[in-house]
């Protein structure tokens, strides 16, 4: 993937491109139309909340890595 750098007045923005499965698409560009929010703004909010919330759950309340169940 190229890097992408894009700058304007408000200032200096990274290009992110993620593919999705079509419903999955289609069910969060309805909650953008219902947040009443512009699509990149929701779509900014949604990025950052999200990786926040993983990274919450993987470090737990230790502020170590949490233990992960083993896989079969």
């Amino acid at each position: 993937m190229v890097e992408k750098i894009i700058t304007t007045r408000r200032g200096v923005y990274g290009r992110v491109q993620v593919i999705l499965p079509l419903p999955e698409k289609a069910s969060l560009l309805a909650r953008v139309k219902c947040s009443g929010m512009s699509k990149s703004e929701f779509m900014r909010a949604a990025l950052i909340l999200g990786a926040s919330q993983i990274v919450r759950e993987k470090l737990g309340s230790g502020g170590e890595a949490a233990q992960q169940p083993a896989r079969t």
